[in-house]
Parts: C-alpha cells; structure tokens; sequence
C-alpha cells in the first residue's frame, strides 16, 4: 500500500512516499536523482520493512523556494527536511539507507540527532568535499564557475519574464513556466517549472493555495517574490505561450549550480564529529568509487561504531548495476541484532 505526500519545511517543499509496514526504513537518493532510482529495490525491503522515499530538496518532485534556489542549500539542510519528514511522519526512530549524497545527509543525522536513527547505511559517502576523487573536484569547480558567471548574466532574464508576463496578463495570471524534459547523469525525463501566481478564478486560486501552502498570503500578489522553482512536475495551470529560450536556460542554470554546490561545499563533517557517533554504521565504497578509498578508510576509522566494506572493483552506482552484493550485505547488516 503506498501513501505519498508534501511536506513544508524551511525554504522547500518535500515530497514523499510510504510503503509497507513494520520497522521503518528512510531511503535517500545521491546528486541529480529522485526517489525513482530505488523503486526497484522495494520488493526486496518491504516484507519485512516500513520503507520510506523522498526527493530531496532541489531534486525530483521536491520544490525550492526562490531564496533558496537562488542561494543555494547544504546538506545539513536537507538533513534538517529529513527529521522534519520524521517528525511529520510521528517516527522517534528509523534505519536510514543513504547512497552519495543520500549517504551525506545520514552521517550529518547521525551527528546532529542521533536519537533518530536506528542504524545507518552510508554507500559511497564522503565526511568533506576533498573526499572525491581530485579530477572529479577540480572538474565541479570549474562547472561551478561557469554556472555561476552564467546565472549572474541570466538572473535579469528571469525577472524580465515575469515583470512582463505580469504586464500582458493584467496582473491576473497564473504563470507555469516549464522547461523541456531534458537527460540527467543518473535521472531521465526532469522537468523543471516555475510558478508565480496572482489568481482571479476563484477555483484556480483555491488549487493553487492547496498546492503551494507555504507561500505567505503577502507574496501571492507580487509576482517576483512568488516565484517557485518546482522540480520534476508539471501543473494543469499553464499559459499557451511556452518560456522562451533564455528563461529556460536559467532555470537549468541555477538548478546545476545548486547541485554542483553540493559537491564543492558539503559535507563540512570533522574527525571531532564523526568521532561523537554512536549509532551502528555500516560503510560501503567501491574500489574504483568516485570516492578516494584512502577517505573511506579514514571515515571507517574515525567512526566508532563502524564496520566498512569495500566492493572490489566496485564504481559509484554499482548499486543500481550489480544490486545483489550490496542488498545481501545490506539485509544481514539490519537484521543483525
């Protein structure tokens, strides 16, 4: 039985599935994915787990809202929407199941709020940026600072867009601008939208107040601070004239610049931290991993209460490649008592 959701919290709104019954199992998703990578692992959990998805802010069916997406957001930020997603699913506790940046988000639970985790499975996590392999590093700074010059030149296009949108509509517009679904390193078929909103229709305000709750009543009359970035999801509430080409542009720019972001600039997890975490951690890398085995090992020493297993051989999304070797060490690490 599924149930998904939305949940509001602090500068996105997250969206979520629930499945199953029994002890609960949270899974989270690396850079540039959705909760869709690890549909095909539910048969596998859900006889003797509860298992729980979510696209974490900035990804999949999640939403930003404009500050956020145009400064950006850290891990520690989303491991703050995951215990507000626990806390709004009344869950004391969970096994957590973390790949790349899923697997970040986790080590920052299990330092902040340990409480809230039974045991925690981190594939291909890296405690710091300089965790990754140093071409793959210098390579994200590089994009970095192209995505950076190029949203600083495009940001204008953005709030022209709207200002005139609003200017030709009458100011009695719902505005649904989507982008071409486009290709993804581990994700196909992502669309991005944005929305303002300014309703007349009374029917199409109340869908519109339903779907966006979190926009404050003063910021749905003005335009420019409505504006939502609304990943992976497309609304019925569109107008025929499609987003020209630079708008569209934008909005590809500065969702890559804030996931590329991520790479440079989190986790920010010190030896002192790592070093305070109690719950049991089981650590999983591939030896040719896009994480530097040597971090690996550091990160099993620093750990106390971890046991790390490196796949001989293995790459950063072997997981979703040869699933069977990882799910085997991943069942036994969770039933063990």
């Amino acid at each position: 039985m599924k149930h998904s959701g939305y949940l509001t919290t602090s500068g996105a709104g997250i969206y979520y599935e629930q499945y199953g019954s029994g002890t609960p199992l949270l899974i989270l998703h690396g850079n540039s994915q959705s909760l869709a990578v690890f549909y095909p692992f539910l048969r596998t959990f859900l006889p003797d787990f509860q298992v729980i998805l979510m696209d974490s802010r900035g990804h999949g069916r999640s939403r930003l809202s404009v500050h956020t997406a145009l400064h950006g957001f850290s891990t520690e930020d989303m491991a703050d929407d995951v215990i507000a997603l626990l806390n709004h699913l009344h869950l004391s506790s969970v096994h957590l199941l973390g790949f790349s940046d899923g697997a970040n988000i986790g080590l920052e639970i299990a330092c902040k709020y340990p409480e809230r985790l039974k045991k925690l499975i981190c594939i291909s996590a890296n405690a710091s940026p300089d965790g990754l392999l140093t071409p793959l590093h210098l390579a994200a700074q590089m994009l970095h600072s192209i995505l950076n010059l190029l949203g600083n030149l495009l940001l204008p296009v953005l709030k022209c867009s709207f200002s005139s949108a609003s200017a030709s509509s009458g100011s009695s517009v719902v505005s649904a601008l989507s982008t071409p679904k486009v290709s993804l390193p581990f994700q196909k078929n992502f669309s991005v939208s944005a929305i303002s909103a300014i309703c007349a229709d009374k029917e199409r305000q109340r869908h519109f107040e339903s779907t966006f709750p979190w926009i404050p009543a003063e910021q749905k009359m003005c335009i420019p601070r409505s504006v939502f970035l609304c990943h992976g999801r497309k609304f019925p509430m569109t107008q025929k004239k499609k987003p020209d080409f630079l708008t569209r542009l934008t909005h590809r720019v500065l969702r890559r610049r804030n996931l590329t972001s991520l790479l440079l600039h989190s986790p920010r997890l010190s030896a002192r931290k790592l070093q305070t975490i109690s719950v049991p951690v089981l650590l999983i890398a591939g030896t040719r991993d896009l994480i530097k085995p040597s971090h690996s090992r550091w990160l099993a020493r620093q750990i106390p209460t971890s046991q790390l297993l490196l796949m001989t051989g293995g790459r950063h999304t072997s997981i979703f490649r040869t699933p069977a070797p990882y799910l085997r060490a991943i069942l036994a690490f969770l039933r063990r008592s």
